[in-house]
């Protein structure tokens, strides 16, 4: 690896937030410009946090990039979301190979070895590989992100600094009522009732989430971004992200893109290419029975978030 190689690669920026807060709409909005490249799809930091060394092998158990498979047929959005198109876009782990080569990756990557490596050096491997074999090898950036949805905030946080000292971090925020309202609507749209057992994980997760991004907000290395900002005024909140990165910020980044390509957020609530705000209420499209448990358990999580929070 030469000297501007590893350069870029040690400026590692996280986008960090709890699930349904826009992280990969956020994410989605950073891909394609010329300085910063974007990691395409999650890391699963949480998931690396008991070793610091790992086999490729192991390693790349974890990794989630999408497959070059049955090269799908994009027969653009649909004009509303039902369970068969929402899962069809949602669900299938593809990617077009003039995007992302996934098999000169793989090539990249020695599955059979036993020798462990830092963790931190695999994840610069893995970001490389993934540049190299993408259609945004012949650009020169000078740093990169990935989103991280959920876990332990804390501990996330720490582990990322320990692997890139120095790095940025930029956290989304979003309220948690409309979080915990996305959630359960985004498994309603793949046909999941959820348990009352995961209703209140769900009202409690997000609430912690919240309180322990909020004790990061001040810190200089940190930028937290409010997802309702972001969507009713994307420029405008774009452009405070480029200050806080200083990068320029180009117009690719005012729109969702996947390797360059404008694409339809994966997690979208429509099946829109465009940034949209949602103005409905929480409880939207929530049944009598969700309703009923968020008013229950919601004072519950902000009386004792406090102490949650610590833990995350």
């Amino acid at each position: 690896m030469s000297g501007e190689q590893a350069a870029w690669l040690d400026a590692a920026v996280l986008v960090y937030g709890p699930r349904k807060s826009g992280t990969t709409m956020f994410h989605n909005l950073l891909d394609g410009g010329d300085e910063l490249f974007a990691y395409p799809t999650e890391l699963k930091l949480k998931s690396m946090l008991a070793a610091e060394a790992l086999t490729e092998d192991d390693y790349q158990s974890l990794v989630i990039l999408p497959q070059n498979a049955g090269e799908a047929q994009d027969n653009g959005p649909a004009a509303e979301w039902t369970v068969e198109s929402y899962s069809k876009h949602n669900r299938p782990n593809v990617i077009a190979r003039a995007l992302f080569d996934r098999g000169g990756y793989d090539a990249h990557w020695d599955r059979t070895s036993k020798v462990q490596h830092p963790l931190a050096s695999l994840i610069r491997k893995d970001v490389l590989s993934v540049q190299s074999n993408s259609n945004q090898k012949h650009k020169h950036p000078r740093m990169w992100c990935v989103k991280e949805v959920g876990g332990h905030t804390h501990r996330i946080a720490a582990a990322w600094r320990k692997l890139f000292p120095g790095a940025r971090i930029i956290m989304i925020r979003r309220s948690p009522l409309k979080v915990i309202r996305s959630v359960l609507n985004d498994r309603r749209r793949i046909g999941v009732r959820p348990t009352w057992t995961n209703l209140i994980k769900q009202i409690f997760d997000a609430v912690a989430v919240d309180r322990a991004i909020a004790t990061y907000e001040k810190q200089p290395e940190v930028l937290a971004v409010r997802y309702e900002d972001l969507v009713r005024s994307p420029q405008t909140e774009m452009k405070r992200v480029c200050d806080f990165l200083a990068i320029g910020c180009e117009p690719i980044l005012h729109r969702p893109t996947l390797f360059g390509m404008e694409t339809v957020v994966k997690t979208s609530s429509k099946p829109s290419q465009s940034i949209f705000a949602d103005t409905s209420a929480w409880h939207q499209g929530l049944t009598a029975r969700e309703k009923c448990m968020i008013f229950l358990f919601y004072p519950i999580a902000m009386i004792t978030s406090g102490a949650i929070c610590l833990l995350r």
